[in-house]
């Protein structure tokens, strides 16, 4: 799945409350930054949120940088890593934060066609659900076609106030409610309402 939108549109916030949600239920989780802010950073962001639990981290969910082996070794030795984490740890659900980075490195659409179809392996033989984040808008790149879903988080500023909406572009086997829906981001986490 994709999940998409600007810079504090609440993509990591998303993703978190997925992972904390699904590790307090038992579930392994991974989270792998390849830029952006560090680990340190984030904590400290999620520390305030309800679902963020500190007793979690490392056996449950851990968080891993994958900036050097994409530097060093390209996008194969960043499937190299991800395959190796996922399975080491038994995750059953990975966050790939850093897609824009990604795509860059790829330079070219079929390289990264060919990452995302690694991805759609790795997921297939060790069960592993994977959350992609980006903050690339619209829906025309390669991986946008292979993924299972996108979901899109949109900020818009009138005037004095900000309109936060997600919209779903799409997610196979399912019959989501098209359209924009409004969310807001409180101590809670995400919090989406259906129009």
């Amino acid at each position: 799945y994709m999940i998409q939108g600007a810079p504090g549109a609440g993509k990591t916030i998303m993703a978190s409350q997925i992972i904390y949600s699904q590790a307090a239920r038992g579930n392994r989780a991974l989270f792998v930054t390849v830029l952006g802010e560090s680990h340190g950073r984030m904590m400290a962001h999620l520390r305030p949120m309800r679902f963020f639990d500190q007793s979690l981290i490392p056996d449950r969910i851990a968080y891993i940088s994958a900036y050097a082996a994409l530097e060093d070794e390209g996008l194969q030795g960043l499937v190299t890593l991800l395959r190796r984490e996922v399975q080491a740890r038994d995750a059953t659900l990975l966050i790939l934060d850093g897609i824009s980075a990604i795509e860059a490195k790829a330079g070219e659409a079929f390289a990264m066609k060919r990452f995302t179809h690694e991805l759609q392996t790795l997921a297939t033989i060790t069960n592993c659900t994977m959350f992609l984040l980006t903050s690339a808008s619209g829906a025309s790149g390669p991986e946008h076609t292979m993924v299972d879903g996108l979901i899109e988080l949109r900020q818009r500023r009138f005037d004095s106030r900000s309109e936060r909406r997600l919209l779903i572009h799409k997610f196979r086997g399912s019959g989501f409610v098209e359209g924009e829906h409004a969310y807001h981001i409180t101590s809670k986490g995400l919090r989406v309402f259906p129009r």
